[in-house]
Formats: structure tokens, C-alpha cells, sequence
């Protein structure tokens, strides 16, 4: 199993350019909703790609201080402890 870091973190900056704000408004997204969507999108592909072979990570800086709720919404998944793992 290999694994792949996409980058993913220290994107402070997420959400100020004029195509992002535009894209918010028309969508009604936060920058939480913006940034979990990237997340989604790069490891499906990652996963599309390279059939479960490749796993990718990322950097949990950017996701410390969101709601377990909006977690769970925006990846589409249950997040838990489970004897130690993430589910």
C-alpha cells in the first residue's frame, strides 16, 4: 500500500480571490464547505486512478477546528473512535 500527501493544508488564504467569493455566494458554500469539497474531489481521483493502491492523507490543520457535524456533512462519512481507528 502506498500513500499520497495532495497538499490540502495551510490553504489560509481559501475562499478571498474574487473567483472563489463568486462561486461561494452562487453556491451558498462556507470556506469549511469549499475546502471539504476539494478534499472529496482529490481523493476520489486519487482513488479513481489508482484502484485502492494509493491511499491518500492529509494534514489535519485545516480540519481541527470543524464541527464533527460538518465534517460528517461535507465528507459524506461517520467520523469515530473505534479502538483506535478513524471511521
Amino acid at each position: 500500500m502506498v500513500f499520497i500527501i495532495p497538499g490540502c493544508n495551510e490553504v489560509h488564504s481559501l475562499g478571498q480571490s474574487e473567483t472563489t467569493k463568486f462561486l461561494m455566494k452562487k453556491e451558498g458554500l462556507t470556506r469549511e464547505d469549499l475546502y471539504l469539497r476539494w478534499v472529496k474531489k482529490t481523493a476520489k481521483h486519487v482513488s479513481r486512478k489508482h484502484s485502492g493502491h494509493v491511499i491518500p492523507i492529509i494534514w489535519d490543520d485545516m480540519l481541527r477546528d470543524m464541527s464533527v457535524k460538518v465534517l460528517q456533512v461535507g465528507l459524506s462519512c461517520r467520523l469515530g473512535m473505534n479502538e483506535g481507528r478513524n471511521e
